[in-house]
Order: C-alpha cells, then structure tokens, then sequence
C-alpha cells in the first residue's frame, strides 16, 4: 500500500482509520461485550473436544491432555492480547475483516467474509442448532426430521431477537451465557466433591517409553487442533465493535476477561474428566461429559449433562446469529459484496437484511447438514490463518501509521504476536500435513470465492485496490 503524500493527508486517514462514526446504535456495555466472547466461544465442543484431545495424545497421562489445553489457553490469550490492539484502534463493526482489509488487502477480507458467510458461522449456527434440537429427542423423542425443524425454528426466533434490536440480543445473550457457566461450574463442583482425587489419572505426563521427538510434537499439535477450536470465537466480539459503548476501552478487556474465564473453566472441566474416566476412557468416549456425569451421579448426571448441552448449544447459536452478519454489513458497506446487505433498519437499527440472509443459508445447511459436515470441516481450520494474518496486521499498520492513537497497546508486542502467529502457522502447517487431501479440499472452498470478487468488481466498475477506502 503505497504512502501518504503529505502530512494533512497522512492525518485525514488516521482520523478516518480510528472514526467511532456508526449508523448502528452503541449500546453494549463491558459486561455485554464479556458475554460476548464468552458466548461465542463456550458451545458443544468442550463437551465432545476433550474426547478427540485424549484419543490424539493417547497412551499418554491427563497430564498431557491438561496440557494440551493449557498451551490452547495460552494460544488463544496471545491472540486476544494482540486481537484487541487492533479493535481498539479501529472500532468499526466486521472486525476482523476490518484488519484484513486495512492491513493487506481488500481481497484477503472479502476471502475471509465469504467463508465465514458460506461455511464457518452459518455452518456453525446450522450444526449448533441441529444439537440444541438433537439433545432435546433426550427428554422428548422426535424424529430426525422434527429435529431439523426444530433447529430452524431455533434460527429463524433467534435471528429475530437481535433483528429487533442489538440490546434485546445481548440480553438474551447475556442470560443464556450466564446460566451456561453456572452450569458448568455446577459440573465442576460435583466432579471435585464427589470423585475425589485419582492422581494416577495424571502422572507421569509422558509414559516412561515416549520418545520426544518430531512426531511426539506433530501429535502434540494434532491435538492442538481440537482444543484450539473449541476455544475459538473469542475474536468475535470485533465483530460488534460499531455497537460498544466504549469500545476503545471496553473491547480490549472484554477480551482478556472473557477469555480468563474460558481458559479457567476449560482447565476445570478438563480435569474433572481426567480425574473421574482417565484419559484412556476419555479417548473412547463418544458423549465424554455424559460418562463423567453418570459416574457420578447416574441417570441424573446424563440428564443434566444433556440439559447442559442444550443450553450450551442455543446459546452459541444465539451468539453467532448475534455478530456475524456485522461482518457481510460492513462488506457490503465497503462494496465488496451484495448492496442489499448493507441497510439498517430504520427502527431497530440492526444489520437486517444480513441477518435475514443469514438464516436463510443457515436454514439451508440444516437441511443439508448430512452432506455438509464433512465440508465444514475441511474449512474450519483456515480460520487460525485468517486469524494470524490479522495479528500480523499489528505488525504493517504500527509501521504505516505509528502515530496513530492506541487505547490499547498489545502485551508484550512484539514478541506475544510473533508468538501466536508462529503457533498458529504450525497448526495450519500440521494439519494440512496430517491431513492433505482434506486441507487441499477446504482452502480450493476458501478461494472459490475468487470468482465472485472478480465478477463483483467487474460488474460494479469498482476499482477495489489495496489503498484504504473512503468510508461513507
């Protein structure tokens, strides 16, 4: 991206890089924006996760699994630390792909919009859902297509509390996350006053015939992958940075706390699990959560277990339906997607065309989600190297516009971003390793989106370059 000629020039950028101007409402306070990233990032996987976690690092101890954990907890606070300099200097919803495109290129956030809006956030509201409705045939049999039914009508009334209204939305949100933890920290209590303390479930960390060597770290990092997911969505809340009270304030600790509690109760449950089934019984369990509970508690502790999951799960969906369609509102604000995407209710003053957009596709993979799993999970793990290629956006903008005001300064810059970008390419580079044919399938997804950018530029006679936009 080429320099600003003069001062003046130099200092309109800057006052239009860091403009809190919004036609949305500002009305999310700390606490919501806490909520936020603690909704978006505790769903159904630490119920399944942990089991994939100790089947990969097998025949090792649960001191290895906790430790999995741990360096994902770690991972994901690097992210959040240095995630937050970037929504802070520049407070404007789509977050994410607000850094890609002011950092790199207009390509790079278009590619990262056009698969969160086709696979990742639909893909997860649509699967999400799905268990909300599944775990509900726990308490109320219903056949597989009733549970579908059910997982849209969960969408479609959920997208309608945030379309009328950002602050309904985050009430909503706050109370089901709110319940989600106490439930969790319920699971967590029972495990350490009823089970007791087996520390043969813990040591050694390695068995006395590891070999630490490159494939002992590949595994290490394999297993990664699962924790690592399951702590995504912490970044989310840049997605609602155009609706933050404060947000130069209030987005960078939102993030650290929220994060803090995710990485506090991931460790909880993880131990609880280790402590009562033994990371060898973990590893062969398809309902992990499930099997701790019944150990404890019997059919009173799968009920629970199975009302805990159906809470989890609507409220994850709640949260994703909440901030995703920040990002296609500010992509088509910026021209690189359908206009239509773009209005504001006039009352509500919520993204609601993208919200109704949204669901519909949402509503699609629901009916199709026996074929689309498989392709969502080909996709996911790009979204760590969209995620270190926003972090390196630190790196390019400190250097283009250094005397640009920073609320917030990221911890430990610049190694803590060299850090997590570096954790994350070895993640990506592992598991494309692992598993080529699959990785190769979900980045061709990724760049089908090339021919509608081109075919969108064309069409619009817009000259998209790598220079920042003029905001409207």
């Amino acid at each position: 991206m080429p320099e600003t000629s003069s001062p003046a020039a130099r200092q309109t950028d800057i006052e239009r890089l860091t403009s809190t101007k919004t036609e949305l409402r500002r009305e999310l306070g700390l606490f919501d924006g806490i909520n936020v990233v603690i909704g978006n990032t505790i769903g159904s996987g630490i119920f399944i996760a942990p089991a994939v976690v100790a089947a990969t690092v097998a025949p090792q101890s649960g001191g290895m699994h906790l430790l999995v954990w741990l360096v994902g907890g770690i991972l994901s606070m690097t992210g959040a630390l240095s995630y937050a300099e970037l929504g802070a200097l520049m407070p404007r919803a789509g977050g994410h792909y607000v850094f890609l495109r002011e950092g790199i290129a207009d390509l790079a956030g278009f590619l990262y919009g056009w698969t969160i809006l086709l696979v990742i956030a639909t893909g997860s509201i649509a699967f999400v859902s799905i268990t909300f409705a599944t775990y509900l045939s726990y308490f109320i049999p219903i056949s597989p297509a009733i549970i579908k039914l059910v997982a849209i009508i969960a969408i479609l009334g959920l997208t309608w509390v945030n379309y009328i209204g950002v602050k309904m939305g985050s009430i909503v949100l706050n109370i089901l996350t709110t319940l989600k933890v106490i439930a969790l920290c319920a699971l967590i209590a029972a495990g350490l006053a009823f089970a007791g303390y087996h520390r043969d479930n813990f040591l050694p960390v390695l068995t006395s015939d590891a070999v630490v060597d490159l494939s002992l770290v590949s595994t290490f990092m394999f297993a990664l992958v699962s924790a690592l997911f399951t702590y995504g969505g912490w970044q989310n809340i840049g997605f609602m940075a155009g609706e933050l009270k404060q947000p130069k304030r209030d987005l960078p600790l939102s993030m650290v706390i929220g994060v803090t509690i995710v990485i506090i109760v991931y460790m909880a449950v993880n131990f609880v699990y280790a402590n009562v089934l033994g990371v060898p019984a973990m590893g062969a369990s398809r309902l992990v959560a499930s099997d701790a509970m019944e150990g404890l508690w019997g059919t009173i502790g799968g009920s629970f277990v199975a009302m805990l999951i159906m809470l989890s799960s609507f409220g994850i969906t709640n949260a994703i339906i909440m901030v995703s369609p920040r990002v296609y509102y500010a992509m088509a604000k910026d021209g690189l997607f359908l206009r239509q995407l773009a209005q504001v209710h006039p009352k509500y003053k919520t993204p609601s065309v993208a919200l109704v957009f949204q669901a519909a596709w949402a509503s699609i993979i629901v009916l199709v989600s026996d074929t689309f799993q498989q392709i969502m999970n080909y996709v996911v793990f790009m979204d760590w190297l969209f995620l270190a290629m926003a972090v390196y956006c630190i790196y390019v903008l400190r250097k283009k516009y250094p005397d640009a005001p920073r609320p917030y300064r990221a911890w430990g810059y610049p190694v803590t971003p060299a850090l997590f970008i570096l954790l994350s390419m070895l993640v990506v580079v592992n598991t494309m390793m692992r598993a080529p044919l699959e990785s190769g399938i979900g980045i061709a997804i990724v760049l089908s989106g090339l021919p509608f950018y081109f075919g969108l530029k064309k069409r619009m006679g817009k000259q998209m370059t790598d220079t920042l936009p003029t905001l409207p």
